[in-house]
């Protein structure tokens, strides 16, 4: 074993007393906290907004292309055409929406009643609406909409089928239907839709259709991209994230400073030892490089412990419990989280790396320690 490493693995060896031991075991834990909690808070939010994303754009149209004034049957086929050809583009139906109070077994729930593909006859409601009326596929509902004339309606249905979204809102006040039966339920004789819902292959590709699909349709309709109209789950997110990295910095910050504290501390405890290794002809560079191995070891020490507490916790608590870090406000009711290889990797060498410019200073003070000449002399 080289010279070097055995000298930086002897400074940092338990056995040796001093004020050095401490501090290289607390700046350790500094450096484990650090690293955990990155890996936590990185890896949560990725899981949330992933799972947000594939949840929101498998239970919401891509594109909603809504008139500015009144849609009329006649330009409502026109705008179809028009943007039928767009680039991406999977489906484009006609659709509608109107809100509506829902009742069973002596329980009602505001809901949103929109136009889907229907597969049967009947509603699609959610599990969490279908948990809070005491209602299964088959039993009848009472609903109280709205018509065209702006009075009251009541309409008796049954419940077609119970599903689940993954979205708290989607599931407790979205209820789902054929354009028939949507056309029976607000009083018309034939379907008429207030605005067109867009599906396109990458999701991902809404904001730039929306802005083709609006100049294609033309004054009077707007195109409104599924992200546009989240936003705000988004913004909140970002400023959930924002919130994430100043506690990461902070943290990174103090096992920094706890590094940079123990390189000093060894090296005024070692001092007398250095010089001795300076005297007999250890050269400036090879006294500096071992402090530096010093204070990169006690930092891989502190990042191993950290990604073996961050795989811990992950496996040990169930993702409900992660849920409910976020508070009550959030929209997901599950979250699949997936821990990756490579982020642990690469924040074992990032805290490496800092650990190792940390030390820089102290490790340059210990090559300019001057030879004992008494010693040399001798």
């Amino acid at each position: 074993m080289p010279l070097v490493v055995k000298l930086a693995l002897r400074s940092i060896s338990l056995k040796r007393g001093g004020l050095a031991r401490f501090t290289s075991l607390a700046a350790a834990l500094m450096v484990s906290i650090a690293v955990f909690v990155f890996l936590f808070t990185y890896t949560l939010a990725r899981a949330f907004e992933t799972t947000l994303i594939s949840s929101l754009t498998r239970s919401e149209p891509h594109v909603v292309i809504a008139p500015v004034g009144t849609l009329s049957k006649d330009s409502l086929g026109s705008v179809v055409d028009r943007v039928a050809g767009t680039d991406g583009l999977t489906s484009i139906r006609p659709a509608a929406a109107i809100h509506a109070m829902v009742s069973a077994n002596g329980r009602s729930h505001v809901v949103v009643i929109r136009t889907a593909e229907s597969e049967g006859s009947g509603l699609m409601i959610g599990d969490l609406l279908a948990a809070r009326l005491e209602v299964a596929p088959g039993d009848e509902l009472e609903l109280v909409v709205q018509a065209r004339d702006e009075s009251l309606r009541k309409v008796r249905t049954r419940v077609g089928r119970v599903s689940s979204s993954g979205l708290a809102d989607q599931d407790l006040s979205v209820v789902s239907v054929g354009q028939s039966e949507y056309a029976a339920i607000v009083g018309d004789e034939i379907f008429t839709p207030d605005h067109i819902e867009v599906f396109l292959a990458d999701p991902m590709t809404a904001e730039d259709a929306a802005a083709r699909i609006a100049a294609l349709a033309g004054d009077g309709v707007q195109a409104v991209s599924w992200q546009r109209s989240n936003r705000v789950l988004f913004e909140s997110l970002r400023t959930a994230k924002s919130f994430a990295a100043v506690v990461v910095l902070l943290f990174a910050a103090f096992g920094m400073f706890g590094l940079a504290i123990t390189t000093a501390v060894l090296v005024r405890e070692r001092k007398a030892d250095i010089a001795i290794f300076r005297t007999l002809g250890m050269p400036q560079r090879s006294i500096a490089l071992s402090v530096a191995i010093h204070t990169a070891v006690i930092a891989l020490a502190g990042g191993l412990l950290g990604v073996a507490l961050f795989y811990l916790t992950l496996s040990t608590i169930d993702a409900s419990f992660f849920l409910a870090l976020l508070g009550t406000g959030t929209p997901l009711r599950t979250v699949s989280i997936v821990p990756g290889v490579l982020e642990p990797a690469l924040t074992l060498a990032a805290a490496v790396a800092l650990a190792i410019v940390s030390g820089l200073i102290p490790a340059l003070s210990a090559a300019r320690i001057k030879p004992l000449a008494n010693l040399r002399h001798t």
